[in-house]
């Protein structure tokens, strides 16, 4: 009896033990998880911080903030200011009571939106610098070219619903964002009937 009794409690043990290691394993992967998720959440946090500490020295601008850097270095490559390399979505903002049509608006801009206007007498030099370099953005550059012409704006078009800043380029944009305007219609029936047309879905 004692012998059984023996092997029952080494038994016994042996199991309490394999359960304890299988126990501790488990803690230490969960504690290596954590510490994961905790490294990948303060390095969010602290380009988050980054992101917006760079937003806040360009309170003007509602570019992403790669593009805003790279804008930056061509700038300094022309001898230009920023101001004289503006994104097309800095130029313009939807208005106040129009509000409900923005993210319809922002589809049919689309990238247009990071079109960086460039004057004339400076563009050869910009793509030049461009085409020299490896950019990690897709770059987008407009010649500025003034139109000829009034620019023509359909009469519901989403282009009546911007709002344009004040700025040597404004008539530039404006005759861009003509050749994108939409007629905005209030049904998906309309718009089956309407050429160039969008619904404020998009």
């Amino acid at each position: 009896r004692g012998l059984v009794g023996s092997e029952m409690c080494i038994r016994d043990s042996s199991t309490r033990l394999q359960q304890v290691e299988q126990d501790h394993e488990g803690a230490k992967h969960a504690a290596f998880e954590h510490g994961s998720q905790r490294f990948q959440v303060n390095k969010d946090l602290s380009a988050l911080n980054e992101e917006l500490a760079d937003i806040k020295t360009r309170p003007s601008s509602n570019i992403h903030r790669s593009y805003q850097l790279f804008r930056s270095l061509l700038a300094e490559e022309l001898a230009l200011s920023e101001s004289e390399l503006p994104f097309i979505g800095e130029l313009i903002q939807v208005k106040p009571d129009d509000q409900h049509w923005r993210g319809a608006i922002e589809r049919a801009i689309g990238s247009h939106r990071l079109r960086i206007l460039v004057s004339k007498h400076a563009v050869d030099e910009a793509l030049r610098w461009v085409n020299s370099r490896h950019n990690a953005l897709h770059v987008r550059i407009l010649e500025v070219a003034l139109p000829e012409k009034a620019v023509h704006f359909f009469e519901d078009g989403f282009t009546r619903k911007l709002q344009y800043k004040d700025h040597p380029y404004r008539e530039a944009v404006k005759d861009l964002l003509a050749g994108l305007d939409r007629h905005c219609v209030d049904s998906p029936a309309a718009l089956r009937h309407t050429p160039h047309a969008m619904t404020v879905e998009g």
